[in-house]
């Protein structure tokens, strides 16, 4: 029960903090669009995307690393785990000059990446900034990664949520007086700095470092790099295919239509970083169970329990975004900024196939069977670039997000779970999708039902659109419970429920 009660409460207190920095980034980017155009909502997309391509030169090494301390931690191998940060600062020490040599060889060409850099005064410095600010967390991940391991993450949500808040606080305060862009992303910076010295001390407090740190044993580095070389290529190709819609919009339609996209995008984001929290503390609790139960049957039970789980946070988020997007999207930055709903279908699909993927892949890390799905990843990169590149010339901002849909579904939706039961669970996939497949279509059914009923409720205030949001998740709840309430995945959690009351 710790570990499960440390998986509650991490999720709980990521949860808290996203929804609190969703709140205050929609603020944000209200008064960028008032003060400074909404361009400057473009530059904030495309270099975050531009930046993250940089990543590739992490190699797989952090999900590699990471899945090696579960064991000596569970153990409580202090000295082992002691070996494992060193041989991870090491190693994180030349990802930083890569990514370093990779940002500074990109100044040259940010003029061909956007199609009206002349409009945005001082774009290098502008760069050099958010370079600085993408590369300085690099510097802490072994302390961070020990924190996780140890299901401490809560400690970390805690104190990142309050400097979050208080940085975005202090720039919007900054913007209104001074207007001045480069202040804003100034402060930006200084809040990661900040960040950073946080994970530090609260790593050094849970974990004291050892004067003396013996060298990592030759076999643990022999499965560090195997599993890291393993997940390269899958890596690789999902920085690439997550990192290019931006660039290819702001190629051929220009930085405002980039900002239009991330004004969605930032929600999206935002949700998907938040429940990424709470899979990322879900990883830690099945890491070591896993580590404690080396039969498949019970590893296969924790399984569906995730993916159970998933299927009720795809309903709720999926549903709710498109009965609601444009909604929200007017009320906040007006009509003017609101995409079509062919987008927004696009933009939603693209947000439920990558929570659908999440249990998969972290029971995947978790196992360390990283090389059997290596080269899926060519496949999804060629199919996205290839129809996106083709497509955003037929049918603009639609095309861009076909290719990546596409792209996503037409490879890793059978090809992961294939690999995982295979080789995992020593099963068929079969077996997957027949326990899936009902509530995919429970999910399209309910999608496509309450979207033509809200389609008929008009909102034109704050009101209106809270009410409309209460009615569909009552209706989504009530419905997903009648429909599944039999299954042995919602008897655990009401259980879990009902024992946590008493």
């Amino acid at each position: 029960m710790g570990r499960l009660r440390n998986s509650i409460f991490n999720t709980l207190t990521a949860s808290g903090s996203r929804i609190l920095e969703l709140f205050f980034n929609v603020a944000t980017r209200i008064m960028i669009i008032q003060i400074l155009g909404v361009e400057y909502l473009g530059i904030n997309g495309l270099f975050a995307n531009i930046l993250f391509l940089f990543s590739i030169a992490e190699m797989g090494f952090s999900y590699a690393l990471v899945q090696v301390m579960y064991k000596p931690m569970a153990e409580s191998d202090t000295s082992k785990l002691a070996s494992i940060v060193l041989y991870f600062k090491k190693i994180y020490l030349r990802v930083i000059g890569v990514m370093l040599f990779c940002g500074i060889g990109f100044i040259p060409l940010i003029p061909y990446a956007i199609k009206d850099a002349n409009e945005i005064d001082n774009i290098t410095i502008i760069y050099l900034i958010f370079l600085a600010n993408f590369i300085s967390p690099y510097f802490v991940a072994d302390k961070k990664s020990l924190i996780v391991v140890a299901q401490k993450e809560y400690l970390l949500n805690i104190y990142s949520s309050g400097i979050k808040i208080t940085q975005i606080l202090i720039q919007l305060i900054v913007l209104y007086f001074t207007r001045n862009y480069i202040l804003f992303i100034g402060i930006m910076l200084l809040a990661t700095l900040i960040n950073n010295a946080v994970i530090i001390i609260k790593s050094n407090q849970l974990f004291r470092p050892s004067p003396s740190t013996p060298e990592l044993d030759k076999e643990t580095k022999t499965k560090i790099k195997g599993n890291a070389k393993a997940l390269f290529i899958n890596n690789v190709s999902g920085i690439v295919f997550s990192g290019t819609d931006n660039i290819i919009i702001s190629k051929f339609l220009g930085l405002v239509w980039v900002g239009i996209y991330t004004n969605y995008t930032s929600i999206v984001f935002a949700l998907r970083s938040f429940l990424l929290n709470g899979f990322s503390s879900i990883t830690s609790t099945l890491g070591n169970y896993i580590s404690d139960k080396k039969n498949i049957e019970q590893q296969l039970i924790m399984f569906k329990r995730i993916l159970f789980l998933t299927h009720f946070i795809i309903l709720f988020f999926g549903v709710n975004l498109l009965c609601l997007f444009n909604d929200f999207i007017n009320l906040v930055y007006g009509k003017e900024y609101e995409a079509s709903i062919v987008v927004v279908t696009l933009i939603i699909m693209d947000f439920c196939i990558s929570i659908f993927r999440y249990p998969t892949l972290i029971t995947r890390n978790v196992l360390g069977i990283f090389r059997y799905d290596r080269y899926k990843g060519i496949f999804e990169c060629i199919i996205n670039l290839g129809l996106s590149l083709a497509l955003v010339k037929i049918w603009g901002f639609a095309g861009v997000l076909i290719g990546t849909v596409l792209g996503c579904g037409l490879v890793s939706l059978w090809i992961e779970p294939l690999m995982l039961y295979r080789y995992g669970f020593k099963k068929t996939s079969k077996e997957f999708w027949v326990f899936n497949i009902p509530y995919i279509f429970f999910f399209i059914i309910l999608l496509i039902l309450c979207y033509g009923i809200s389609r008929y409720v008009y909102v034109d205030n704050w009101v209106h659109f809270i009410a409309k949001g209460i009615l569909i998740s009552i209706l989504l709840v009530t419905t997903f419970v009648l429909f599944f309430r039999k299954t042995n995945e919602f008897v655990y959690y009401a259980s879990l429920l009902s024992h946590k009351r008493q």
